[in-house]
């Protein structure tokens, strides 16, 4: 892939970064989000934002499928939906092999970045599928390990994983801020409960978020 037109200075990169060996799974307090600007239950049309995926990693077809189904379904509330479309698209997203560095010189786990240039988001994004592999490895839920459970449901945590880390990334697209939160969905650091077996509910924006989300055209 080649960087859009302009990328070339000032370049900056909004990261979704991870301890490389994460903290046992903790019970947290629900998050306080302000009412979704959008419910389903209304009769308004979502918002429609068209994403060329790129693939050059391992994942197959089924994983790509539910990768995007939980990015969906997180923004759902937010009356926002992202659909496959040809290449060129408006929205590159890039699920790769390559492991990146964490740009604070710290031993983190890269699972996302989106490109920034000139202090604005660009529509170009970067997942590993390696990097959220390398994450899951060593973990343990429910008293099974990550690395004893069949191929099949590996493949299926690390497409859950990179589902959310999309929707954090997507954030950071939407809202055109590289800045983190301590909570929800833009918080830097996502434990593997989060990542892998989280509900839509529990990675929400803030509410200065939603304003924000208001207050943007579409792309």
């Amino acid at each position: 892939m080649t960087l859009p037109p302009g990328a070339a200075g000032g370049l900056l990169m909004a990261v979704l970064t991870l301890p490389f060996q994460p903290a046992p799974a903790q019970s947290r307090t629900p998050d306080t989000c302000p009412p979704p600007v959008w419910r389903a239950t209304e009769a308004r049309q979502p918002r429609v934002i068209p994403i060329t995926v790129y693939n050059p990693s391992r994942m197959g077809p089924a994983e790509l499928d539910l990768l995007l189904d939980v990015t969906n379904r997180i923004w759902e509330p937010y009356g926002v939906t992202f659909q496959p479309a040809p290449a060129p698209g408006p929205v590159s997203v890039v699920v790769s092999e390559r492991r990146d560095e964490s740009p604070n010189g710290l031993r983190h786990v890269v699972l996302g970045m989106t490109l920034f240039s000139g202090g604005h988001a660009t529509p170009y994004i970067t997942l590993s599928r390696s990097a959220a592999e390398a994450f899951a490895d060593g973990t343990t839920e429910g008293g099974i390990a990550f690395s004893s459970r069949p191929q099949e449901q590996r493949s299926s945590i690390v497409a859950r994983m990179l589902g959310v880390a999309l929707a954090h990334e997507m954030a950071h697209y939407l809202l055109d801020t590289a800045e983190h939160s301590s909570a929800g969905l833009l918080q830097a650091g996502l434990d593997i409960r989060e990542l892998a077996y989280s509900e839509p509910a529990h990675l929400r924006l803030t509410r200065q978020q939603t304003r924000l989300l208001c207050r943007k055209e579409t792309p």
